[in-house]
């Protein structure tokens, strides 16, 4: 898998989780190709040009329609609950990781990279850039 198809999951799938229980397994009505779990529908599927719509809904809560393309050439969507924090303390914790990013950055490192690098950071993953920068406590 390639290191954007994978940033491009973890972005979706950090912020996502299906709506209902039995959207999955999904399968596509073309080809026949079924999609056992979000991560495996995002994985198998490729994004389309505007291909998330947001749904707000006040009541509820903030809803995504995700629109994806199978292989076969077929747009799949299903619904998604957005798990993302919108009050100001989640507002600050984006500002600060687009400060460390941009620091990173400065740095030399890819755009890519350092978001990678972060999001690793915050899973709790080895960070081999992070490592070499900061120094180690004795």
């Amino acid at each position: 898998m390639s290191g954007k198809k994978s940033h491009n999951r973890a972005a979706v799938l950090g912020e996502l989780r299906p709506l209902s229980a039995g959207s999955f397994p999904k399968r596509c009505r073309t080809c026949g190709a079924v999609f056992q779990s979000a991560a495996v529908f995002i994985d198998h599927t490729s994004a389309l040009s505007g291909g998330t719509i947001k749904v707000i809904d006040d009541d509820e809560g903030r809803f995504l329609e995700l629109y994806r393309n199978c292989s076969c050439g077929s747009t799949l969507m299903d619904f998604f609950a957005d798990r993302r924090d919108y009050s100001p303390a989640g507002d600050r914790r984006r500002q600060q990781f687009v400060t460390l990013l941009q620091r990173l950055e400065g740095q030399g490192f890819s755009a890519q990279q350092s978001r990678a690098e972060l999001l690793n950071y915050l899973r709790g993953e080895p960070c081999p850039l992070l490592d070499r920068l900061l120094p180690q406590a004795p």
